[in-house]
């Protein structure tokens, strides 16, 4: 027989615990996945060449001290892939999915805005 509790005015059954991604963003190799998207993200973008002039994209990666990162791989986030072309001098920034925006905090530790943390 199912046991059932009062929930507000709803009855639900009730569920084990469920699992939850805490156990992921302890793992490395999660971290490790997201350096391999950026590398490839990274390459797209140096490939593309330049936006403004068509230069070629020359490597010129932002330091970065990340937030919330894994000491494992704490190397792998130390830099923000960019690129600066050879002409025109602009930089060309490559999409991440580490790092968010230009902050130092990993995309993974900010909580979504409108949603309570």
């Amino acid at each position: 027989m199912n046991k059932r509790s009062l929930w507000g005015n709803l009855w639900f059954r009730r569920q084990e615990t469920l699992k939850v991604c805490h156990a992921l963003l302890q793992d490395p190799k999660f971290f490790r996945v997201l350096y391999a998207i950026d590398q490839e993200l990274a390459a797209q973008a140096r490939a593309g060449g330049c936006l403004f002039c068509d230069g070629v994209l020359h490597c010129a990666n932002y330091p970065r001290k990340p937030r919330a990162c894994l000491p494992e791989v704490q190397d792998d986030y130390d830099m923000r892939f960019s690129f600066c072309c050879n002409v025109c001098r602009k930089r060309c920034t490559a999409m991440s999915v580490r790092f968010l925006g230009r902050r130092v905090y990993l995309g993974l530790a900010v909580p979504p805005t409108g949603r309570p943390s």
